[in-house]
């Protein structure tokens, strides 16, 4: 028998129709093991080497598990048939030798017959139980020989909350490894019965008889330097200088100087040509500040820069938030004039919030390089890192062994390889850190691009030893998509893992138009701006007005100027009418639909329906016509949600964007006037527009556009983040996304929370043995109920009448603290395309959200919530086809939320992309078809809440939360609604475009003021005029990857190259235009000049 680096499938595939070797152990997802003769084992090892794939032989000459054995079988069977006595299972059982592992047949002869042939199927086995949700894995054997399939088994599936270990290990002391092996089954959450082995007796006596009472405990930081001292220690590897309490708050600040004199690490950590603070340092920092064991949703957005100017350095620790500011120092201790007192926030992080205590695996080190394979030169690093442009490393590690290929690498180092002991502070896991990230990027070899760190999900620091000299970095490859993602963990020499970075995330800075990692590149605004109007107007022959609205009759004499055929009918019904669908066969009909008025609130929901079902019966009747007669729908002032009208005419808004995808030549447009008059300019110049808001006379569409800081930056009061002390309501939480949602609440210090859902939650004594559709709920709150968080469920339709009483009471009867925030993320999608789809469908997928809605508004008015946060969807936007009823629904939610806004109420509907793999997005090659054809992509959970985050402190009654694919630079732009926010990969480089160009007309210090000032304006969608001299880039709104672009734009408007990273060390336009003037005017053409301007972008 052999063990080879192939997934048991592809090893059967090869050896199919095969009598003298067989796959005989599924060991895990790559690799399995093979069983047959001798000679056949032989051939088959030397065929899979000369391929590369590495092999480990087993001692045995028996072939287990394979159709050598079968000779055996009659004699095997006969021989337990009398011995064997088979009961019933009373535990849960996983079969390894049955084709569904849960299999409860008796284990008789028959079964252990079929053992010895077939072969062993453990990763099934071991997903079966993942699945019934076991996370404890104890292995009962005399040395652990499953423990390590199991553990790559889980760590395949992405599961992260698991525990696998051994009761024994060979030339281990049987006592102690089985006693260990019980307290790590006690301290992992499992019930011990410690009476039977210890008696029934109490607890030792000599220990303290007061109660434990678990309370948490974080450890005082204290100042690494004196009071007057404002000096961090650079052998400590951070910038924590002088520690500052806030009066008041339990706001902590570090403050320091940093220069190229003061640097917190021994070398010369170059990007370029300037020198940057590393992302080792950064967390070096995070940590040391927080002091906590696990950091999370770490983001480095602008890189501190590290020049002859003396900088000063914040780091400020709010509750479980840390982040790193600073500024450059006042020239001879004055105010700078020109900005430089702005401070640049260059990154952050959260103290992680961790689960059950990671256990400190141990990898084999062995195994991980048979796995691999392919043993790399120990310059690889080196030569990479040369290659994309990184001309110095932070700290003098080095590579001794590199094993690699492109999913995985195993790297010993050495940090330090001149000298026998570390010449710095020995708790610091900066040099570690720092190998991790620099050496992680190599293994993405096969797309040579010079890269930063831009984020890191989490870094755990399992070790409470000082970190050792020496040891291994294993590398994974975990990219997603198109975004370069790593986990690497750092290794002692006997594979326990003392550190583990989970989600480095790898940003490329070389090519024009990289898109930022950051969760501002996913958060967008919806923009109305005016469309290119049509040279020629629109010809209309007939009119057919289809309304009972009085404002129908000031209409009709606007209509009389496109035509003198006009006829107005009070429904779809009189569409079939002779006389009506002759003028609809002529060519260049046109169908105006004009909804009625709503008086009342109570007939909102009611309304909004029959007004979606008029235009699906309209479309029906004008779908026949073979003239196609176009369909416009005018609405009275919807966007405002300032009336019952607005309301139910909102819904129209999602729904005409699905009409114009699956009615194309049937749809004209919708268009939401602004007052009496109708807008004839819309119907006849605007094409091509599903619908058009009427603003001071001018016809706007929609279009994707970034928050502007400045503008939309809120006030402290507008908050969608829990607190500890308030109630908060979710519906559809027992969804997929609804469990997510509980999750970031309790994260972010939610403690009770009341779920509304139709589905009746089981009492606490059948939590065991749950239905299967609240498996995974039960799961999830008894999980975050270990958090101190507190869940109360009330089992209504809270699209139903009676939802407002009801919810109240049963509110009032659970005696809890004021409700402070909601969520409404209950919905159904009722896909179907909107020929096909009947009245009732409608019905039922706009009752969750639109009745819905409308009950938990008159719940809880305005002023009574902290905020209100309403679940939208993209999809209303890029009408994403047979999706009409759901886009109709998730549209009335964004009038809903303008409405509360406008009355002073903390409401946002965010209108998300596919939650990847979650909810519609389950089918994930189909969403992500749909949505790619628009020019958008999914979003991974944490983005999603990264955006809520964010959208916390933005003043707005929407937000598009969307991942913008980069576009490659010749293909064509998906929609025009996506135009103003998407960014192009680079066209292949010409010589004549790679050579460098340097200005060669001469010019003014105010003419290259002007064209720094136009391509920011360009950059950002800024008005040139309105940008200052003093202002930052980062208080513009760059970052590290915006001011790539802003030097390729600098260099077509002026023809000299502008560095990728200047801005850094010229943070203000002032002092770059100082910068350029300097470099260009005064040393005129030079040779110099032209060195200082020649770095290739």
């Amino acid at each position: 028998m052999s063990l080879v680096t192939l997934p048991f499938e592809q090893v059967a595939q090869e050896l199919s129709g095969r009598d003298d070797i067989a796959p005989a152990i599924q060991s895990s997802p790559t690799t399995c093991a093979v069983s047959g003769t001798v000679g056949a084992v032989e051939q088959y090892l030397q065929s899979l080497e000369t391929r590369g794939i590495s092999t480990t032989k087993i001692k045995t000459d028996i072939g287990f598990h394979s159709p050598l054995l079968k000779h055996l079988a009659p004699q095997f069977e006969y021989s337990l048939r009398g011995d064997l006595d088979p009961q019933p299972a009373k535990l849960q059982l996983y079969s390894t030798s049955t084709e569904h592992p849960s299999d409860v047949s008796l284990r008789d002869s028959r079964y252990w017959e079929k053992n010895m042939l077939d072969p062993v199927f453990l990763v099934d086995a071991v997903e079966a139980a993942s699945d019934d949700g076991f996370q404890i894995y104890m292995e009962v054997s005399t040395h652990p020989i499953v423990s390590h399939s199991i553990s790559e088994t889980l760590t395949a599936r992405s599961s992260e909350e698991f525990v696998v270990f051994g009761v024994m290990e060979r030339n281990t002391s049987a006592c102690y490894s089985i006693s260990a092996a019980i307290s790590q089954l006690h301290n992992s959450g499992d019930w011990v019965d410690f009476g039977a082995t210890l008696g029934a007796g109490p607890w030792a006596t000599t220990l303290p008889n007061t109660p434990w009472e678990h309370r948490p405990y974080w450890r005082t930081v204290g100042n690494r330097s004196s009071l007057s001292s404002r000096q961090h220690d650079v052998d400590a590897h951070t910038v924590l200088g002088a520690l500052v309490q806030i009066a008041g708050t339990s706001t902590k600040v570090w403050t320091t100087t940093l220069d190229v004199t003061t640097k917190p690490y021994p070398l010369t950590h170059l990007l370029g040509d300037t020198e940057i603070l590393p992302a080792a340092v950064y967390c070096a920092t995070f940590r040391d500040a927080t002091g906590a064991a696990a950091l999370s949703n770490i983001k480095l957005r602008v890189p501190t820069p590290i020049t002859a100017d003396e900088r000063e350095v914040q780091t400020i620790v709010d509750g479980d938030h840390v982040r790193i500011a600073s500024r450059l120092k006042a020239r001879n201790g004055t105010k700078e004039p020109d900005g430089g007192d702005m401070w640049t926030e260059h990154g952050g992080a959260y103290v992680a919030l961790t689960d059950l205590p990671f256990q400190q695996h141990t990898l084999s080190i062995s195994a991980l390089k048979n796995r691999i394979g392919s043993l790399l030169p120990i310059n690889f690093v080196s030569e990479y890192l040369r290659s994309i442009g990184v001309s110095g490393i932070a700290f003098p590690w080095m590579v001794t062994e590199h094993f690699g290929n492109e999913k995985e690498m195993l790297v010993r180092m050495d940090m330090c390889p001149s000298m026998q002991t570390l010449p710095w502070d020995l708790k610091s896991w900066a040099p570690f850190l720092d190998a991790a990230t620099s050496v992680g990027s190599s293994i993405f070899f096969k797309n040579v691009r010079m890269r930063i760190v831009s984020g890191i999900d989490q870094v755990r620091f399992l070790s409470k030893e000082i970190p050792p000299k020496q040891g291994y970095l294993f590398i994974e490859n975990r990219s997603e998509c198109k975004e370069l993602k790593a986990d690497i963990s750092v290794l002692s020499d006997a594979g326990e893992i003392l550190l583990k970075v989970t989600g480095v995330q790898f940003s490329d800075v070389e090519a024009v138009g990289t898109q930022s990692q950051g969760v501002d590149a996913l958060v967008h605004r919806l923009a109305w701006i005016p469309p290119i109007l049509s040279e020629t107007p629109r010809a209309v022959t007939n009119v057919v007005v289809v309304s009972e609205n009085p404002a129908v009759d000031g209409y009709m004499e606007s209509l009389r100027q496109l035509s003198d055929e006009i006829v107005n009918v009070p429904s779809f019904d009189s569409l079939e009418a002779p006389h009506v669908r002759s003028m609809l066969s002529k060519d260049h009909s046109v169908v105006v639909f004009v909804p009625p008025n709503v008086k009342e609130v109570e007939d909102i929901a009611s309304s909004a329906h029959a007004f979606i079902w008029q235009t699906v019966s309209i479309l029906s009747v004008l779908g026949d016509i073979t003239s196609a007669p176009k369909l416009f729908i005018v609405t009275q002032a919807a966007h405002k949600g300032s009336s019952p009208t607005c309301l139910a005419q909102y819904p129209l808004q999602g729904f005409a964007r699905v009409a114009a995808a699956e009615y194309p030549s049937n749809w004209g447009g919708l268009i939401d006037i602004e007052g009496s008059a109708l807008p004839l300019l819309a119907i006849k110049y605007v094409r091509g527009q599903s619908v058009i808001r009427i603003q001071d006379g001018v016809p706007r569409v929609a279009r994707l556009r970034p928050f502007v800081k400045d503008e939309q930056r809120a006030s402290n009061t507008t908050d969608l983040l829990p607190k500890p002390h308030g109630t908060y309501v979710v519906t559809g939480g027992f969804g997929a996304l609804g469990l997510e949602v509980l999750r970031f609440l309790v994260q972010r210090g939610a403690r009770r929370i009341v779920i509304v859902s139709r589905r009746a939650f089981p009492p606490r004594e059948e939590w065991s043995d749950p239905p299967t559709s609240l498996a995974a709920a039960v799961k999830t709150i008894t999980h975050l109920e270990g958090f101190g968080a507190t869940f109360h469920t009330v089992a209504l339709d809270i699209g139903s009448p009676s939802a407002p009483v009801e919810l109240c009471a049963a509110l009032s009867h659970l005696s809890l603290p004021p409700v402070a925030g909601v969520v409404h993320a209950a919905g159904v999608s009722g896909y179907g395309y909107i020929q096909k789809t009947p009245s009732s469908t409608y019905a039922s997928v706009m009752s969750p959200k639109v009745q819905g809605a409308l009950n938990l508004h008159n719940s809880f008015p305005c002023g009574k919530l902290d905020f209100f946060v309403l679940f939208s969807s993209i999809g209303q936007l890029i009408g994403t086809p047979g999706q009409s009823a759901y886009a109709a629904s998730n549209a009335f939610l964004d009038g809903l939320a303008t409405h509360r806004r406008s009355q002073g109420c903390n409401t946002i509907a965010i209108q998300w992309s596919a939650w990847r793999s979650m909810g519609l997005a389950a089918d994930t090659a189909l969403v992500d078809l749909e949505l790619r054809s628009s020019g958008v992509s999914d979003i991974t959970i944490q983005e999603a809440f990264d955006a809520w985050s964010y959208l916390s402190k933005i003043d707005t009654d929407h937000a598009v939360v969307a991942r913008i694919p980069l576009l490659d630079a010749d293909k064509p732009m998906p929609s025009e609604f996506v135009q103003d926010v998407v960014q192009r990969r680079s066209a292949l480089a010409t010589k004549a475009a790679s050579a460098s160009v340097v200005m060669t007309t001469p010019a003014t210090k105010e003419e290259i003021n002007a064209h720094v000032k136009g391509s920011i304006a360009k950059v950002l969608g800024l008005d040139a005029e309105r940008i200052e001299d003093s202002e930052s880039f980062e208080h513009l709104g760059f970052d590290s990857i915006s001011t790539v672009r802003f030097g390729k734009h600098l260099q077509e408007r002026t023809n000299f190259i502008i560095p990728p990273t200047i801005t850094w060390g010229h943070p203000t336009v002032g002092r770059l235009t100082e910068w350029i003037y300097n470099e260009v005017l005064v040393k005129g053409g030079s040779e110099a000049a032209e060195q200082s301007l020649n770095v290739p972008l």
